[in-house]
This record gives structure tokens, C-alpha cells and sequence, in this order.
């Protein structure tokens, strides 16, 4: 009997790829049952590995020793894996920090592209000298693509501060094409010094996303020398009233943005004064607000203001601007049934579009709407409250305006 000829790889490598890949169970079948699936299946099962260090146990978990064994015995299985994230929720003394095995892991993981690290508000100092290492190695690793730091906790002692303490110690110029930095804390007293740590930069990106729970951590966060931002390209942050003025200092220095998204937080007793008249290659800009009437010492504050006056101010018309998305959320307690007309009215917002479109050389207006309170609405008023804005962007060609029920 002749033999059934083996399928094309390229067809082969195109059947796994249909199937999702949250589907462990069948991903599994198919490494394990059918001899011309295994590699494609297990190069699609070890490409993102979770480290999920939730345990209520101070001992390392098991899989984390079993995970060890199997990439040793395996440098195919070792090429497979491009994405590693390290996620703990309960934050104890737990016998990973101290053991050896989570290093030799990252050690062994030589060519992941992307790493996240989330540590529940974790002390950088909490990890082992051997784990400190076995990360900073891991970040100037040329195969690094991009970089989340998640809830970790640093130090603005000398020599202590975050992006000194996540250098490997030659002190390579790490280069990123993401960076993502969302709710750290840098523990101690503002000393721009302590933070730069040196004269020369740690990390270039070309993308970078930066928040942070309150105006004095996103201080600390952007007030510093190490990182390199004459290539960033993309740019996603929050907004604090209070520093306006550094944020701007800040842009100064990355002119070849093309890409700008900002929340606005409420914090705001005036409108925005930003300007961004030194970003000239900006080509799409996004703005997310809650038109709450966010009450401070007796003002309130319509967030359509920040757009029309960023719009306004910020001599955008030598620029190459081609989009501009408002993002708009409503939230709880917020008054549904006059929250858009009233405010978008208010702020003339329509007006600022039609007056500013032709020397902006906006072709496209995308204004999301999200609500948590659609079934409070009135019947009609999304029409009602939307039809202002669409007439105005109508007559500009500014044609699209989305509703979005969350």
C-alpha cells in the first residue's frame, strides 16, 4: 500500500493557526496526536508563557520548577517562546523572590521580544541580587521589543532610582520599540539627580506609555535625564493640571511625535493651556475626557474645553495633523440627558472644528462615545445630543461619529 503523502508545511502551519490561542486543549491534541502538527502547535502553545505567581503558598509554585526542567531539555521549545509575563497578585515573602529558579528561566529565555513585569506594588528591592540581574540582563537583550513595567515600587535614593536600578551595570543603551510604565511608585524626595542618576541615557524608545495614580508619581516618573526620547514616534500619558508646564518641557525634547493620545484627569480648575506647537510631525491626536462638570474650589470645568482650546492654541495649522479622535466617556452619576448637548455647545466645540479643519488639514473627526447609562437615556437624546456635532462635521467633511455602548 503506498504511503499518504505528507501535508505542505505551509498548509500545516496554516490549520493550527485557525485555531485560537486560548485554546490550550486542542492546540495540545494536536502536538500530541499528529506528528506533522507538533511543531507548529508548540511554537503557538510556548509563545506568551504567564508566570502567574498568585499563590497563597510561601513556597515556589511547582510549575515554575517543571517549566524550568522542560526549556532546559528543550532549546526548540526555547525558540518558541517570544512574549513572557511576570504577574503576581498577592504580594507576600514568597520563595521565589530568594530561589534561583525564576533567573535561570529568564536566562534561558534569550530571545523574547516582549516581557511584561506586574508585581502587585512589589520593592524592586524585595527581588534577589541573582533576579535583579537575571532582569536587567533581560532588558538590553537586542531581541527586546518592548518593555512593561507594572506596579513596581523604586527609590529616589542615589543610585536608586528606576531607570538606573533597571540597567544592566556596563549600562548599555537599551533600545525598545514600546515602553510601557502604568502605576509606579518612586518612593522618597523629588531629586531630579537621584532620578537621572547619570549623565547618559538608559533606554531609547520609539513608543512610550506612561501613567501614573496621582500628579506627584507622574512627576517623578517624567522629570529625569535617562530616558531618550529624540526617537519617540508615539506617546500615550494622563494629564495633570499641575504639570502642564513640565509635560511641555518634555515634548520639547521629543519633536518627531506623530502619534499624541492624552487623558485628561480631574484635576483641572481652568481648561488646558497646553500647546503643542513643537510637535510638527504630529499626525494623529487623541483625547479622552469625562464631561462630568468636574467641580474644583468652586469651578467647573467642561472637559470639551481642553479640545477646543488645545485646538485653538496650539498653532497646530503647520503641522501635518491628519486625525483627531475624542474619546468621550460618561460616567456614573453623570446627568445623561444633558451631558453632550450642554456641553458640547458650551464648549463650541463644533464652531472650533469647522473654523480650524481647513488649515489643520483634518480629513477624518472620530468622536467615541462610551456610556455606562444608555439605559437611563431618554428616548431620542443620543440623536438630539449628537445631531449638533454631526451637522458642523458634516459641512467640513468631517464625516464620522461613533456611538459605542459599553
Amino acid at each position: 500500500m503506498a504511503e499518504i503523502p505528507a501535508l505542505p508545511q505551509e498548509l500545516t502551519d496554516y490549520i493550527i493557526e485557525q485555531i485560537p490561542n486560548d485554546d490550550v486543549s486542542s492546540l495540545r491534541a494536536c502536538a500530541v496526536t499528529v506528528r506533522a502538527f507538533r511543531h507548529a502547535s508548540q511554537r503557538k502553545l510556548f509563545n506568551h508563557i504567564m508566570l502567574n505567581l498568585c499563590t497563597t503558598s510561601t513556597t515556589i509554585p511547582k510549575s515554575l520548577r517543571r517549566l524550568e526542567m522542560i526549556l532546559a531539555a528543550s532549546p526548540f521549545l526555547v525558540s518558541c517562546v517570544r512574549q513572557l509575563t511576570i504577574y503576581e497578585f498577592a504580594r507576600r515573602m514568597a520563595e521565589w523572590l530568594k530561589s534561583p529558579v525564576l533567573p535561570s528561566i529568564l536566562d534561558l529565555l534569550q530571545g523574547i521580544s516582549e516581557l511584561v513585569l506586574d508585581f502587585d506594588h512589589r520593592s524592586w528591592w524585595d527581588l534577589s541580587p541573582a533576579l535583579q540581574r537575571a532582569l536587567q540582563t533581560s532588558f538590553a537583550r537586542p531581541s527586546l521589543q518592548a518593555l512593561s513595567i507594572v506596579r513596581l515600587r523604586f527609590s529616589t535614593e542615589a543610585g536608586h532610582g528606576m531607570f538606573v536600578s533597571i540597567a544592566p551595570p556596563s549600562r548599555p543603551l537599551i533600545f525598545l520599540r514600546h515602553l510601557t510604565i502604568q502605576g509606579v511608585v518612586i518612593q522618597g524626595r523629588l531629586r531630579v539627580n537621584s532620578l537621572a542618576g547619570h549623565e547618559a541615557p538608559v533606554i531609547r524608545t520609539e513608543s512610550l506609555t506612561v501613567e501614573a495614580d496621582s500628579a506627584s508619581e507622574m512627576q517623578k516618573l517624567t522629570l529625569h535625564t535617562a530616558l531618550d526620547v529624540s526617537a519617540l514616534q508615539s506617546m500615550t500619558t494622563v494629564m495633570y493640571s499641575s504639570l502642564e508646564e513640565q509635560m511641555q518641557a518634555f515634548w520639547r525634547h521629543a519633536n518627531r511625535l506623530r502619534s499624541l493620545a492624552i487623558t485628561f484627569m480631574h484635576t483641572y480648575h481652568e481648561p488646558t493651556a497646553l500647546n503643542l506647537s513643537s510637535l510638527p510631525l504630529l499626525r494623529s491626536l487623541d483625547l479622552r475626557i469625562s464631561p462630568d462638570r468636574t467641580v474644583a474650589e468652586g469651578h467647573t470645568v467642561n472637559p470639551f474645553k481642553h479640545v477646543t482650546n488645545l485646538l485653538s492654541s496650539s498653532r497646530l495649522g503647520g503641522s501635518s495633523l491628519l486625525e483627531l479622535t475624542i474619546h468621550v466617556v460618561l460616567g456614573e452619576g453623570e446627568d445623561s440627558d444633558h451631558a453632550l448637548d450642554d456641553l458640547i455647545l458650551d464648549a463650541g466645540l463644533a464652531g472650533i472644528l469647522e473654523s480650524l479643519s481647513t488649515p489643520l488639514g483634518l480629513v477624518r473627526v472620530v468622536v467615541h462615545v462610551v456610556s455606562l447609562l444608555v439605559p437611563m437615556m431618554k428616548e431620542g437624546h443620543r440623536e438630539r445630543a449628537l445631531g449638533e456635532l454631526k451637522r458642523a462635521l458634516q459641512r467640513v467633511g468631517c464625516l464620522e461619529v461613533v456611538w459605542v455602548e459599553d
